[in-house]
C-alpha cells in the first residue's frame, strides 16, 4: 500500500469526553462527522487494528482565516471539489495506516523520545501563510492548498522534526518516507468523475485562485498528536490517542 502524500489536512479539536474528536476532509479520506448514533460498526480486523496517522494541530484563527478562503472559492467549484471542514484541519507528519492495536503504545514511545531528545524540539514552530496554489499544478489541480513558510528557520526545523519522526517510527518497522517532507494545509480535493463522465470544468476556480487577494497569516503550531481514523459511512471520526506539547507530554 503505497503512502499518501505529506502534509496536511486541518483538524481541530472537539471535546468530548475528555477526548478529543474530530470530523474532517483531508489526505487520509475525505470528509468526517461528530460521532454519532449512525456510526458503522467495525469490521472484525479493525477490531484487532486501528488506522493511525500522526498530526500537527492547527491554532482555531488560522482555521478561520482558511474557512473564509474555502467559502469564497466553493461559490466557483460547481460542487468538483470536496473541501476540508476547516473547524477540523491539522498538519499531518506521517500516516501509518493499518496498525496492529499492540503496537501503539510502542508508536507513543518513539514519538515521545523524539520529543524528548531531537534539537529540532525547541518551543512552538512559528509559520506564515502567505499564498494559495494546487498540486500538480493549476492546469491539472488534484489538490488546492495555502502555502506553509518561515522567514525564521522553523520550517526547516519543521522539516528536520518530521524527519526524526520518520527516523523513529522507522525503527519500529514502518516504511520510511519516499518523498521529503513539504508542509501545506490542504484546502480540498478534486473529486473522481465517475467511470464515463465528463472531467469536472474548474476553469472558473482556476481563475478565482489565479487572482484570489490572499492576507498572509502567521501562526504558530504547539502540539502533536497521534490520531485514530475510524471509517464510516458518514465519513471518518479522528480520536487523539496521544498528544504532546512542545515542552510536555501528555496521552489520554
Amino acid at each position: 500500500m503505497g503512502t499518501p502524500p505529506l502534509g496536511v489536512g486541518l483538524v481541530g479539536a472537539v471535546a468530548a469526553k475528555n477526548n478529543s474528536q474530530f470530523k474532517d476532509t483531508d489526505s487520509h479520506n475525505s470528509h468526517r462527522k461528530r460521532l454519532g448514533a449512525h456510526t458503522q460498526p467495525m469490521s472484525e480486523q479493525q477490531n484487532h487494528t486501528r488506522r493511525l496517522f500522526i498530526a500537527l494541530e492547527l491554532p482555531s484563527h488560522l482555521r478561520r482565516h482558511l474557512a473564509q478562503v474555502i467559502d469564497e472559492l466553493r461559490r466557483c467549484d460547481d460542487r468538483a471539489v470536496k473541501w476540508v471542514a476547516p473547524d477540523n484541519m491539522h498538519l499531518t507528519l506521517k500516516f501509518l495506516g493499518e496498525t496492529p492495536v499492540e503496537r501503539i503504545e510502542a508508536i507513543k514511545a518513539a514519538v515521545g523520545k523524539v520529543m524528548t531528545h531531537d534539537s529540532a524540539v525547541r518551543g512552538a514552530f512559528r509559520l506564515q501563510s502567505t499564498a494559495l496554489g494546487a498540486f500538480p499544478n493549476l492546469k491539472r489541480p488534484r489538490v488546492f492548498w495555502a502555502s506553509c513558510v518561515s522567514d525564521a528557520g522553523d520550517l526547516r526545523r519543521l522539516e528536520r522534526f518530521a524527519g526524526a519522526v520518520d527516523d523513529s517510527l522507522g525503527e519500529l518497522g514502518f516504511d520510511k518516507e519516499e518523498r521529503a517532507f513539504k508542509a501545506h494545509l490542504t484546502l480540498g480535493r478534486v473529486r473522481r468523475p465517475r467511470p464515463g463522465a465528463k472531467a469536472p470544468d474548474l476553469g472558473a476556480l482556476i481563475e478565482k485562485l489565479k487572482n484570489y487577494n490572499y492576507d498572509p497569516m502567521d501562526f504558530e503550531i504547539n502540539k502533536l498528536s497521534l490520531f485514530e481514523s475510524q471509517l464510516t459511512r458518514e465519513g471518518p471520526i479522528y480520536t487523539a490517542l496521544g498528544s504532546w506539547g512542545f515542552g510536555e507530554e501528555r496521552f489520554g
